[in-house]
């Protein structure tokens, strides 16, 4: 399946949550406010997981664009090879493990330091 089919496939599937979503809804009305509630979870969580799903098809594409370039396996931080192990494991990863380690950190850090602000 190529990339736009993917796409397609995508907001089909979103069209069709939507349209569930109505269906549902228009049912929860004749039911109590516990259904609704229930239904409308449901739905989030869909539309939550498709969210996800979008994401990673958008890395994997952007993981073949760097493929076709030349600059797929190279670290976007430090240049240097990702290792094979890594790119086995996530085959869209655009840093070395000892770069994503640092931003992780950073973040990590970052956090410590506002919730030490915060007291």
């Amino acid at each position: 399946m190529s990339a736009s089919e993917d796409r397609r496939a995508l907001l089909r599937s979103a069209v069709e949550a939507v349209e569930t979503l109505q269906a549902r809804l228009a049912a929860a009305e004749r039911k109590s406010e516990d259904a609704l509630i229930v239904a409308l979870q449901d739905e989030i969580l869909h539309l939550g997981l498709d969210r996800v799903l979008y994401e990673q098809l958008r890395e994997v594409e952007s993981a073949l664009d760097r493929l076709g370039s030349g600059e797929y396996g190279t670290c976007a931080n430090c240049s240097n090879p990702i290792s094979l192990k890594r790119l086995q494991a996530i085959p869209w990863a655009t840093h070395c493990v000892d770069c994503k380690d640092n931003a992780f950190a950073g973040q990590t850090q970052q956090a410590v330091s506002l919730g030490q602000e915060l007291r």
